[in-house]
């Protein structure tokens, strides 16, 4: 959805449709993303050799 239609629909009281819009597409899209990165944090602390101690 082009940004112009989205800001009309936005201020023409369609906020429905843009909170379907949100739950399905932003939502699982953040998701996602935050899932990998912790995932990647989690994987790479477990890989690093840890400090010994003196």
């Amino acid at each position: 959805m082009p940004f112009v239609k989205y800001l009309s629909n936005l201020f023409s009281g369609q906020e429905s449709a843009i909170m379907n819009e949100f739950i399905y597409v932003i939502f699982p899209v953040l998701s996602i993303t935050v899932l990998m990165f912790s995932l990647r944090t989690i994987l790479h602390d477990s890989f690093s050799p840890k400090m010994k101690k003196q």
